[in-house]
């Protein structure tokens, strides 16, 4: 009879395992399921904000800060009911070995935790620690034949030193004759990070600003290593001992400047016979002798 009971409640251990928890070691692939139904399954999500207090306002201004890490939180046994179940003490040391740092990996396994057949509730976590663990009795062999317990979980995002924070902090609505260098000096205290914010891709076709245009201005976080560069071909890299392409553009820039252009003079007006010195002025530059700057000594300035 006994026989008979014990192999009817394995089975149905085996018919609630559709209806219970597992949760799968993503590094070595191991399991552990649960015997029976949860006792407790709850999630917890939020973010923090802080309050700004403000003259004469009745409810304080809310500031976004950041957001929690989404907790999960699971109350659950496990059960002795033959001698053909796992001992749950063995199913409780493979949960403690997983909160522990793993020798191999250098940091605590991470998990894979569903409910049921795993199309409504799945989530990667780490399993933080377990909370009330609780025993029974021993048996009358002296093994354990129950344990309760709470495992408490944290949802585990990937990290990569590639990702790009979000970083905005707040929004500028421009004034009259604002531009991003002005803004940059006041909101960072560095005109020069202007240009970082003109190139955002929000403010993309706003170049030149208007009164009431919104401006995102991101944390100081988010543009303090970011390098402003010149953009001007005859600026960058044109000074120094280095041959580039724009120190000889700007050599030859100056070289054209510098060719020798002719110039042209007036004669005094007595020798122009009865001609006005107003009429001389008025001569088209046809009819003047070409000088060079080297003819210093030949140079007659009019005087009127």
């Amino acid at each position: 009879m006994n026989v008979a009971m014990g192999i009817g409640g394995t089975l149905l251990s085996k018919m609630l395992a559709a209806k219970t928890w597992t949760i799968v070691n993503e590094d070595t692939l191991k399991e552990v399921q649960g015997q029976f139904p949860h006792d407790g399954l709850t999630y917890d999500v939020g973010s923090n904000y802080a309050e700004i207090q403000t003259l004469n306002r009745q409810n304080p201004v809310l500031q976004y800060l950041n957001g929690e890490t989404d907790k999960l939180q699971l109350q659950a046994r496990f059960f002795r009911r033959d001698m053909l179940d796992e001992a749950p003490s063995k199913k409780m040391d493979t949960l403690v070995e997983w909160t522990r740092r793993d020798q191999r990996l250098g940091r605590p396994p991470i998990l894979r935790f569903w409910v049921g057949d795993g199309t409504q509730f799945v989530m990667r976590v780490v399993l933080v620690g377990i909370a009330g663990i609780t025993y029974s009795t021993p048996h009358f062999f002296g093994g354990m034949r129950e344990v309760k317990f709470t495992l408490n979980f944290k949802r585990f995002t990937p990290f990569s030193l590639n990702d790009q924070q979000i970083t905005d902090t707040r929004y500028h609505r421009t004034k009259e004759s604002e531009y991003y260098e002005l803004i940059a000096a006041a909101e960072y205290g560095n005109p020069l990070l202007g240009d970082i914010i003109r190139n955002l891709k929000e403010q993309i076709g706003k170049a030149i600003l208007k009164p009431g245009d919104v401006v995102k201005l991101p944390a100081i976080e988010g543009v303090r290593t970011q390098k402003v560069t010149p953009r001007s071909i005859i600026l960058q890299g044109a000074y120094g001992r280095k041959e580039t392409a724009q120190k000889a553009l700007r050599n030859e820039y100056f070289a054209a400047r510098s060719v020798a252009r002719p110039m042209y003079f007036l004669e005094p007006p007595a020798q122009l016979g009865d001609t006005p010195a107003v009429e001389a002025l008025l001569l088209s530059t046809e009819d003047l002798d070409p000088i060079t700057t080297e003819d210093d000594d030949n140079l007659v300035v009019p005087v009127l």
